[in-house]
């Protein structure tokens, strides 16, 4: 089975313009086709030959041939519209939610080339819905964290025999003004950080029995924290709503966090500014402002410069490759867009 993939037609109403400064470096589109259920989410394997679609509650996994998709298989298990897919960068295995009180299912390809899937259990017993908000991997990829509803997360593990079991549940907040901000690991993986909407930045980490537990509360007096991010192994900023800026250095010696009033640089301060999704190369960046898809790629001095905007009349979702080569739109005129970047 082929999607029904078209040239875009000079009709469409998506525009793309160039900025003058690097017209020729930029994301062309190359393919359009109508799809006509929800498509929220999309993954990607690292050599970019397969293909994940969101189509409502299913997802469609597709074999990339040149420059056509032709899918292999529908998977159903989800009963809610797909809105997250976290593909492995080592194997052929994903991730995916739906939304409000959906399953989290892990997805595996054995030998045969058939997609298997797990349910994953969020907690025995529960009697409340709950949503994922968030879905984050290790290094290793045999820890999983579930964000869920804002209020606490679910530590997954994979075992020796590739099952993933509910290792933790770790309560975080208690009620709506102390919830979930942001959730990230630590550069070298070793800390989860965490910021809540009360201004307080949780660090946690393993203690000898190999659970997560809080090391660290920071207050966050002088500003309400919007977001971190680590500059590297032993340094973290916390921007807050206003642009203002905290900069911690991790002492070795007590294993906790220390404020430094040294400054953060140019490329940091932009990072901050755009609020965006960075492909994984980093390379490649982009901020999405109502209907607007602003792109900025990275210069020979490291910053980040816009190369393209394109503009939809309609809301949309989109993402990258794994390698920054290929951007997916899905948006509701119900098409798929398919842009490849072109170099000089």
């Amino acid at each position: 089975m082929s999607l029904g993939i078209k040239k875009h037609p000079e009709s469409s109403p998506i525009k793309s313009e160039p900025t003058l400064r690097e017209c020729s470096n930029m994301y062309n589109l190359i393919t359009s086709f109508e799809h006509s259920q929800q498509c929220r989410a999309f993954g990607f394997n690292a050599s970019n030959t397969i293909w994940v679609l969101g189509y409502g509650f299913e997802i469609l996994v597709c074999q990339k041939e040149n420059e056509t998709l032709r899918v292999d298989q529908i998977l159903q298990g989800h009963t809610s519209c797909v809105t997250n897919i976290l593909y492995s960068n080592k194997e052929d295995m994903f991730v995916s939610t739906g939304s409000w009180n959906d399953n989290v299912i892990v997805w595996t390809r054995d030998l045969d080339e058939r997609w298997n899937k797990q349910y994953l259990i969020y907690k025995e017993g529960q009697t409340r819905e709950f949503e994922v908000v968030q879905l984050i991997l290790n290094e290793n990829e045999d820890e999983l964290i579930g964000v869920m509803d804002y209020n606490f997360i679910i530590i997954w593990r994979k075992t020796p025999q590739n099952q993933w079991v509910n290792s933790q549940i770790i309560p975080i907040s208690q009620n709506e003004l102390a919830q979930i901000h942001q959730v990230s690991y630590d550069m070298q993986f070793y800390k989860i950080i965490i910021i809540t909407q009360n201004s307080q930045v949780q660090i946690l980490a393993k203690n000898q029995q190999d659970l997560w537990k809080k090391r660290q509360s920071i207050n966050l007096k002088a500003i309400k924290g919007k977001k971190q991010y680590n500059i590297d192994n032993d340094s973290l900023v916390i921007q807050g709503l206003k642009g203002e800026q905290l900069l911690f250095n991790f002492n070795r010696e007590n294993e906790l966090y220390e404020e430094n009033q040294r400054g953060v640089s140019q490329t940091l301060n932009q990072l901050f500014d755009m609020n965006s999704q960075i492909s994984q190369s980093q390379e490649i960046c982009a901020l999405k402002k109502n209907k607007l898809l602003q792109i900025l790629k990275k210069d020979t001095k490291n910053l980040y410069q816009q190369i393209q905007t394109i503009q939809f009349e309609q809301n949309f979702f989109y993402q990258f490759s794994k390698n920054g080569q290929y951007l997916i739109t899905w948006d509701y005129s119900k098409l798929i867009q398919i842009w490849k970047y072109k170099s000089d």
